[in-house]
């Protein structure tokens, strides 16, 4: 039979060869396959001596098996070598591919960073300055998430250009600065528009106004704030924000100055105190005691308040004022424009006439714009609905309907406030922010809802 032949020659070839050889066991009681060396029955089968090695002789061998070995062998030592190859292949696709990957990672991130800071008309520093370095830094109280803010020159009669807008982080604080052409003219009128829910703030220009190309495009900072856009049809700049935030808005010869901080934040910032304002506020308990000069600053009560101060004159011109609703309270503010320091807090005092009714008496007046305004809707008397429509306020939950000019003489205006219901109040001096002026001294009076 076939597989008896097959074990008889194997059994031969491990007889006649003398040399070492490898076994595998089939059955560990009768049989093995034996596998002779390699070289030594190789050299025994193709050998040209005609003289038989050891018993082996022609007769006796079976070619046709002798063959099979060999490509049994040839079979296996090629199949082991393609396996090697395709291993040594895989490895080196591998070693290519991760060092793409490198060169790709190492290569993409610097190129976006070179973008946004080499970029002409759109540069994004973003390694922080300290506050002291900025021009006219905000204070903590200086920030604002009123909807709507207007200013700026009107410029209907000349074209101005926007070269550059700049975005820079300070330690408390960040600055967005918009910068124009003509440095010896001022901002062109501008319309600030904030959505406090979107967290976002829309900036148009209006006159004639063109812009750098690279700013009528989109682009993404993923930093400081995350996108600046460009309205083609409505001729805006939208500003997209990372989280909710206040604002605070000046102009300055051809530059205006857009300071944010996120409200996550705003709370670690230490107050800087005003250096005029020297005082410590204290509350008047009082309704007949004017606290001794100088005295600025009152906590809230329902008693009659004063702010004291050393002057005499009547030289103090309150020729605009500020609103904004802090939520537990509304606050509404005659200031000096561009004038700062002691010189310009006049002496005045508050009390409640009636549940309705806070009489304002301020001296020390030059002007008020509320005698003389150019303005209908600020000349007399200002409504709620006035503030709302004009300035952007909103005034639903205020506890204000209106504040009128009752008398102006000899340097001291009487104000009657109309109120929805009789609260605490207090009156202090501050220095407040004005678009298109910059900073100015003011007197507030802030009445809870």
């Amino acid at each position: 039979m076939a597989k008896k032949n097959i074990i008889q020659d194997m059994q031969e070839f491990k007889d006649s060869t003398s040399s070492g050889h490898n076994s595998f066991t089939a059955n560990s009681s009768t049989t093995k396959f034996v596998m002779p060396d390699l070289y030594a029955s190789s050299k025994k089968m193709f050998s040209t001596t005609s003289k038989p090695t050891d018993g082996i002789n022609s007769s006796n061998a079976n070619p046709g098996k002798i063959m099979f070995l060999i490509i049994l062998i040839v079979v296996i030592g090629m199949g082991s070598a393609l396996i090697i190859r395709n291993l040594a292949i895989n490895n080196q696709t591998d070693q290519i591919n991760n060092q793409k990957s490198k060169d790709i990672s190492t290569s993409i991130t610097p190129t976006q960073e070179v973008i946004q800071q080499t970029s002409k008309s759109l540069v994004v520093n973003n390694v922080q300055q300290e506050d002291s370095s900025a021009e006219n830094p905000p204070t903590v109280n200086s920030f604002t998430d009123s909807i709507m803010v207007k200013g700026g020159q009107n410029t209907t009669n000349k074209e101005r250009k926007l070269l550059k807008i700049e975005i820079t982080q300070y330690t408390t604080f960040n600055r967005i600065t918009f910068i124009f052409d003509d440095s010896d003219l001022k901002v062109p009128e501008y319309i600030i528009q904030f959505d406090d829910i979107k967290n976002i703030i829309n900036i148009k220009f209006n006159g004639l106004v063109q812009y750098e190309k690279e700013l009528t495009q989109d682009t993404k900072i993923n930093g400081i704030l995350k996108e600046v856009r460009f309205d083609t049809i409505n001729k805006k700049h939208i500003l997209l924000f990372n989280n909710k935030l206040k604002y605070r808005v000046f102009d300055k010869q051809n530059r205006l100055f857009l300071d944010f901080v996120y409200i996550n934040i705003i709370n670690t910032i230490t107050p800087t105190p005003s250096p005029t304002l020297t005082t410590t506020p204290t509350s008047i308990q009082s309704n007949n005691i004017k606290p001794t000069p100088p005295f600025f600053e009152n906590q809230f009560s329902i008693n009659q308040q004063y702010i004291s101060n050393n002057i005499n004159s009547n030289n103090i011109l309150h020729n605009t004022f500020a609103v904004e609703d802090e939520g537990s309270y509304f606050e509404f503010i005659f200031a000096s424009r561009n004038n700062v320091g002691n010189n310009f807090i006049p002496n005045s005092t508050a009390y409640w006439e009636n549940d309705t009714t806070l009489v304002w008496e301020v001296e020390n007046l030059g002007r008020t714009f509320m005698f003389d305004s150019q303005t209908p809707e600020y000349k007399n008397e200002i409504t709620a609905m006035t503030i709302q429509n004009n300035i952007g306020v909103n005034m639903s939950n205020a506890n204000f309907i209106k504040i009128k000019l009752r008398s102006y003489s000899n340097g001291k205006a009487v104000y009657e406030i109309k109120t929805k219901n009789k609260s605490q109040f207090r009156i202090l001096a501050k220095v407040v922010n004005i678009p298109g002026s910059g900073n100015s001294q003011g007197i507030a009076i802030q009445i809870k809802d």
